[in-house]
């Protein structure tokens, strides 16, 4: 019996990791990794444009909770963003500024 006991715990702990191995999996899947320059700020709005390394330009929002101050930034600055798959920036690190 004690025997049985060991093998269903052994058993229930493997499933307890796969199934928070594969929400881990799923949750960074749906963040997108961004480097490129910032071509256009609206501050009002909260959003902005960058031309990602390949050229493609790619419209962000920053969100009102985010701790993120547009302020600071420039057209010209080169960033690392994360974003959700809506486009909404989680994320800003500037790597280079254009001044």
């Amino acid at each position: 019996m004690k025997k049985i006991i060991s093998n269903i715990i052994v058993i229930y702990f493997f499933f307890a990791i796969f199934v928070v191995n594969t929400t881990v999996s799923r949750e960074s899947q749906n963040i997108l990794t961004i480097m490129g320059t910032i071509i256009s700020i609206d501050t009002a709005s909260g959003k902005i444009k960058i031309k990602d390394e390949s050229g493609t330009t790619v419209p962000l929002s920053i969100e009102a909770d985010a701790d993120i101050d547009i302020k600071s930034l420039t057209v010209g600055d080169g960033v690392i963003v994360k974003t959700n798959l809506y486009k909404n920036i989680l994320s800003l690190v500037k790597m280079w500024c254009d001044s």
